[in-house]
């Protein structure tokens, strides 16, 4: 259960590196820049909540798959978030880049 948890993380981390990927080529270089920062402000968060939420069962046997659980939940949610940034339409002010 471990290690399909970690692989089920590993597939939507790799899925999350794609597009953001993608999304980024759309972005001027300040842009880029900004959207480098929050991915890293974002990763920082994603880790040190993981971290916290799976902390009851901390040196357990269960306590990869609890925190890689936590790891791909908060993953896909960011991909949908990058989704909806990349499906913006032109005109919509509080969009950084338009489709």
């Amino acid at each position: 259960m471990n290690q399909c948890a970690g692989q089920d993380f590993e597939k939507a981390d790799r899925r999350l590196n794609k597009k953001y990927t993608e999304y980024q080529t759309r972005l001027t270089r300040e842009q880029k820049e900004q959207l480098r920062g929050t991915q890293l402000a974002w990763i920082k968060f994603r880790d040190k909540s993981c971290d916290f939420e799976s902390s009851g069962v901390q040196g357990g046997s269960a306590y990869p798959m609890i925190r890689y659980g936590c790891l791909a939940e908060k993953t896909r949610a960011r991909i949908k978030e990058l989704e909806q940034l990349a499906a913006c339409k032109e005109g919509d002010l509080g969009c950084p880049a338009w489709k």
